[in-house]
This record gives C-alpha cells, structure tokens and sequence, in this order.
C-alpha cells in the first residue's frame, strides 16, 4: 500500500522497531563495537523484502491525495483538535 500511494519501492527491515534498532546501532559505535554509524548499520540493519510499486493501483491513489490536498487546509485545525483529543483520552 505504501508502495503504491508513494509510487516507490519501500524497503521492509527484518526488524521493524526502528527506534530500537537504532539505538543499538548508535550503542555500538559508542562501546566501539563499530567504528562509525554507516559500519554499524551495514552490520544490523536487514532487508527482509522490497516492495514494489502497482502502477494502477498508484493512479487510483492520486486521486484521492488530490481530494486530500483540497480538504486539507478547511481540515487542519479540526486534525489538530481530534489529535490533542486522544492524547488526552490515551491509549
């Protein structure tokens, strides 16, 4: 879907917690496991599967960011307001 809506090839990490992935990349190159930051991720970051694009499916997409960059702008504050309402509300 990504794939699609974006018309580009989208690059799925074995490990999806990025924040956690990246943090002990960074720990590595800390504790001098890795010399740099490009070493450390070439050694733990892994692609699982490249997915690509479906260019009718891509052509359906743009018509509804089309629609959505019209609305946007009428929409904004109300995105705004029901964002602040779930952080209120929590998970």
């Amino acid at each position: 879907m990504k794939a699609d809506a974006a018309n580009l090839i989208v690059a799925v990490p074995r490990v999806t917690e990025a924040a956690l992935l990246g943090a002990a990349a960074l720990a590595g190159v800390g504790s001098e496991v890795f010399p740099d930051i490009p070493s450390s991720v070439d050694k733990m970051v892994h692609i699982e599967e490249s997915l690509h694009p479906d260019p009718e499916r891509h052509h359906e997409y743009t018509h509804y960011f089309s629609l959505y960059k019209r609305l946007y702008p009428d929409l904004r504050q109300a995105f705004h307001e029901m964002n602040a309402l779930s952080l209120a509300v929590g998970p």
